[in-house]
């Protein structure tokens, strides 16, 4: 009796080898996901500090008497600096939110001083 030879792969084979690859991608895409919203939260928390430094940049240009508090908004950002006055120092204190995609409101704060 002559042995029957069979090429291929069988039908089992084959859906193991179609779930293996549809799980393995969508592993791939829940941490493609991640790594999208850890980019997105680093850009904006890059942003957010960009957006204190320069209103420290421009307070620190002012003449002493006109560093004063002050707020305004820069697309989803929002600044808000406030300024106390000490013995020859004024103190500024500024912070920056924005909402996050998780719905959450983040934050950046910058503290500097500035003398007379």
């Amino acid at each position: 009796m002559k042995s029957i030879r069979k090429e291929g792969f069988t039908l089992i084979e084959v859906m193991v080898a179609v779930v293996f690859v549809a799980l393995s991608f969508a592993g791939s895409m829940m941490f493609m996901s991640r790594v999208v919203r850890a980019n997105i939260f680093s850009a904006r928390m890059t942003t957010a500090a960009s957006l204190a430094q320069a209103v420290v940049d421009d307070l620190m240009e002012e003449q002493y008497l006109n560093v004063v508090s002050g707020s305004d908004t820069v697309d989803i950002y929002t600044r808000v600096w406030r300024v106390t006055t000490g013995a020859g120092m004024k103190d500024v204190n500024v912070v920056v939110t924005w909402p996050s995609i998780d719905g959450q409101t983040r934050r950046v704060a910058l503290n500097t001083m500035v003398d007379d």
